[in-house]
């Protein structure tokens, strides 16, 4: 039997986070974050935020369902299809979104510049974009990784290598729609796919 799953949307059993609340539109990513954006003071496992697309001015936002405080992201020229979200150790908000010709871009926050940066990472069918430790940020060891699928294969790229170096996983074939991604309690990484 697999140790129990720890979703990038579900909060580890210890704390109580609630049920995120109905909210009027389709929502498209939730996950555990910050208090707020760039605030570590209370950890990245203070509360839900969710990711949505609104497909009339094609704007990406994001939304802090507990307080509804809703920011637009970003404006993309094309049709958005896909998007999902991820807080970094300093809680800045990181995005992965596929476009309607299939183009899979990421927005995160390149401490080098320092500044947000947005990176078009090719061709691909579906994504999920996840904090490895998210319960233990401060560990030399986390990361933000990101899966994606392209023609059947299982794709993953790292926060550390500034997502320039594409990985592959065991599943070269078959994949369809990556459903999550998240810690398990045994800290073993796991991504749900079908």
């Amino acid at each position: 039997m697999n140790p129990f799953f720890i979703a990038d949307t579900t909060p580890a059993p210890y704390n109580d986070y609630g049920v995120p609340p109905f909210v009027p539109f389709e929502v498209k990513d939730v996950t555990i974050g910050p208090v707020d954006i760039q605030d570590t003071s209370e950890g990245l496992t203070n509360r839900f935020w969710a990711a949505y697309f609104d497909p009339t001015p094609k704007d990406l936002v994001l939304l802090d369902i507990d307080n509804n405080i809703t920011e637009i992201i970003l404006n993309e020229p094309d049709e958005i299809v896909n998007v999902a979200l991820a807080f970094d150790q300093n809680a800045n908000d990181n995005f992965a979104w596929i476009t309607g010709t299939g183009e899979l871009k990421i927005r995160w926050f390149d401490a080098s510049l320092p500044g947000d940066s947005i990176l078009s990472i090719g061709q691909a069918q579906s994504v999920t974009f996840t904090m490895d430790t998210n319960y233990y940020p401060s560990s030399i060891d986390s990361d933000i990784l990101l899966f994606y699928i392209r023609d059947g294969a299982i794709y993953f790229r790292i926060q550390r290598e500034k997502y320039d170096i594409e990985h592959v996983t065991p599943v070269t074939s078959g994949a369809s729609t990556l459903f999550d991604s998240g810690t398990r309690e045994d800290y073993r990484f796991q991504v749900r796919w079908r």
